[in-house]
């Protein structure tokens, strides 16, 4: 089997599903940025609320809606390439009391590489890793990231399904081998965001971002 003729539309669509994962957690919590806010004049009324914030946003908060849509439906509709099918997709933050935050995206999806006699699939895992320090006033979370704030994987396989002697035969080809190597030199390893301050609804164990679009968390 030949991989070099699909090989470079393949990488393209991998290292969109790259990006359009990092849109994602810049669409989330964390937002595109925001606008400092001065809270000094109302720091005796409200220190009260933003202890009570911080102790309520401790704790693991994971990926719900994003505009009414689940994750997977709403990462799918932004795929051009018809033969890609979105997976899975994840996304949880963990606040620390701390002071810490961790968030982690995960985005499996596969595309039809070949569909007669056995259909061959290539999967991808990409995995995104952000963490730093975060900080509460009243409504307002101030995100500021450590200098290895971000990390990313993507791991490719075969997929055959029914057919699991294909995919060994497959995988000793040095098409696969050199296309898997190429994927995790090409790919990007990291990315950085700056100081960001976002604007979050604490209701219960519901946990909302409207900077861009209406972003829902829920606790774990």
């Amino acid at each position: 089997m030949n991989y070099s003729t699909y090989a470079n539309r393949l990488l393209a669509h991998y290292w969109h599903q790259c990006f359009l994962c990092v849109f994602l957690i810049l669409l989330g919590i964390f937002g595109c940025g925001g606008d400092e806010v001065d809270t000094a004049d109302d720091e005796v009324d409200t220190a009260g609320a933003e202890v009570n914030t911080a102790a309520k946003i401790v704790g693991t908060w994971e990926l719900k809606t994003i505009d009414g849509k689940k994750p997977k439906a709403y990462v799918q509709q932004d795929i051009e390439d018809e033969t890609a099918e979105v997976l899975a997709v994840e996304n949880k933050i963990l606040f620390a009391s701390n002071g810490i935050f961790r968030q982690e995206t995960l985005i499996t999806t596969r595309g039809l590489i070949l569909d007669s006699p056995t259909p061959v699939y290539i999967r991808s895992v990409l995995r995104i890793t952000t963490k730093g320090r975060y900080a509460v006033s009243i409504s307002t979370v101030v995100f500021i990231y450590s200098n290895d704030d971000s990390d990313i994987k993507l791991d490719l396989s075969l997929d055959t399904p029914g057919n699991p002697k294909l995919k060994q035969q497959l995988e000793q080809q040095a098409e696969w081998k050199e296309l898997k190597a190429t994927a995790k030199q090409e790919a990007p390893h990291d990315f950085r965001l700056d100081l960001d301050i976002q604007t979050l609804e604490l209701e219960g164990e519901i946990l909302t971002s409207t900077n861009n679009g209406k972003v829902i968390y829920t606790k774990r």
